[in-house]
């Protein structure tokens, strides 16, 4: 199965989490006497086990996937968090491969999309997801989810037929 990666924007992700950035932040305001500007309320991070499960903020250091086109190999959902990953340093682009689906990713669902690396990413509750791949060279990228340490903080699919993302 080969699907073709396309430019990540808000309203085509929107099933799949929020993307976060200034173009599509909305209306913002002055901030800091004029020095800024401000874009909020941009997102909701869930928490699905409040009380149990706490906030875990992480920086991941991603080497380049340079395979073209990109394989992918398993996917993963975090059933009970959202997950946040921005782009930190000289972060490039990135992909974001996502399906819905219960106890396995329906692939009918699928779709790829590469990111500028001025856009920050959620995945909703839930949502399959491919683990984090950077395109461009080595990049630091920030996460925020809630977990608790059991096997429920992540769950791991593997796929059982060749998989392919087209990224030009």
């Amino acid at each position: 199965m080969e699907i073709v990666a396309q430019t990540l924007t808000a309203l085509d992700y929107a099933p799949y989490g929020h993307v976060l950035s200034a173009k599509e932040g909305g209306e913002s305001q002055p901030a800091n006497r004029g020095t800024a500007e401000m874009f909020q309320h941009l997102t909701q991070v869930q928490n699905l086990r409040p009380g149990k499960a706490r906030e875990n903020w992480k920086i991941y250091r991603c080497q380049p996937n340079l395979e073209r086109p990109v394989q992918i190999l398993e996917l993963e959902k975090h059933p009970f968090s959202t997950q946040l990953f921005a782009p930190i340093g000289r972060a490039g682009r990135y992909l974001v491969a996502v399906a819905r689906g219960e106890n396995e990713p329906d692939l009918t669902t699928l779709k790829a999309f590469v990111t500028s690396n001025q856009q920050i990413i959620t995945y909703h509750p839930g949502i399959w997801h491919l683990p984090m791949t950077v395109l461009d060279g080595e990049s630091d990228m920030l996460s925020l989810v809630y977990e608790d340490g059991s096997d429920d903080d992540c769950v791991i699919w593997a796929a059982e037929r060749r998989l392919e993302v087209v990224v030009s």
